[in-house]
């Protein structure tokens, strides 16, 4: 998906991505004998922003959903169907994704009563540093 297209066709890529990742999670899901509870999506930049998207559209929610340096997608109409616990990790000078669609993601899962915890890095740009993954270790 694009954030360079028109919001209509972009949520359009966004919901196909979303749906070709459940078709991949579920089959992993079938194929191991695992459980929604027991899995765990983490991104980085799209993909935070697709974990995120999909993840609270699962019917059933999965344990945890850890997002780097992304952004909740569908900030106007953001309607989870399920609310798994969300790590979000933010550098603050990010160049990629700014640090505000950062705090805009924290005000939005606030607003909903969300389960989160949020993590910004002094000076960071759009990278994963140690005390990302660090950070990452004790959410889990």
């Amino acid at each position: 998906f694009s954030a360079a297209k028109p919001r209509e066709l972009a949520l359009k890529d966004i919901e196909k991505s979303s749906q070709i990742l459940g078709n991949f999670i579920d089959f992993h899901l079938k194929r191991l004998n695992l459980k929604e509870e027991n899995l765990i999506l983490l991104g980085f930049s799209q993909g935070a922003m697709i974990s995120i998207y999909h993840a609270t559209r699962r019917q059933k929610a999965i344990k945890n959903i850890i997002a780097i340096a992304g952004k909740i997608i569908d900030e106007d109409d953001f309607n989870p169907t399920s609310k798994p616990p969300i790590l979000l990790i933010h550098g603050t000078n990010d160049n990629i994704v700014p640090f505000t669609r950062h705090q805009q993601s924290k005000k939005i899962l606030t607003n909903q009563n969300y389960p989160f915890k949020s993590l910004e890095i002094e000076n960071l740009r759009h990278l994963i540093s140690i005390k990302t993954i660090d950070s990452i270790k004790k959410f889990l």
